[in-house]
């Protein structure tokens, strides 16, 4: 009995010491998680093109640390990071959504806002003829029927 507890104990041993051999060995990531990541950086040489879709050298490079990053387990958003620290903000196809480039993300808005504000207002105020007076609008007549008959009349001139 003791020596089939000692076989069962050493090939459970092996059996689970396989698995760390196999849980240990490197990810090797697919194309897909690599262009996953590379569609949300743009090219350090090119303007506006993502680095997916960029066939320069340095965007290959790129993708290839990328894939060498996700594969020592780094996550995509540490990988943005990165590229970020390394190369600047202006390599992320949006700007992160913290500190100082929060504006990027609320200024907009506030001018949308801002600019509904003036639109409601703009239009909801009372029509200038329901303020003035019955008078007034006599007064306007008067003048445009003055300035047609001084048309007419400059126009008789001429003939």
């Amino acid at each position: 009995m003791k020596i089939l507890q000692k076989a069962l104990g050493i090939i459970l041993i092996l059996f689970f010491s396989n698995t760390n051999i196999v849980l240990s060995m490197d990810h090797i990531p697919t194309d897909d998680e690599i262009n996953n990541i590379s569609k949300d950086l743009y090219c350090p040489v090119c303007e506006n093109i993502p680095l997916d879709a960029c066939g320069t050298q340095a965007c290959i490079q790129w993708r290839n640390t990328i894939g060498q990053l996700l594969s020592e387990g780094w996550s995509p958003d540490e990988i943005k990071t990165h590229f970020a620290t390394q190369y600047g903000i202006q390599v992320l196809s949006e700007p992160p959504k913290t500190g100082f480039h929060a504006l990027l993300w609320l200024l907009p808005l506030a001018c949308l806002l801002t600019g509904l504000f003036i639109l409601i207002k703009t239009f909801s105020s009372k029509k200038p003829s329901e303020h003035e007076h019955p008078s007034e609008n006599k007064r306007h007549t008067n003048l445009n029927d003055y300035h047609i008959n001084q048309i007419e009349k400059d126009l008789q001139q001429w003939k």
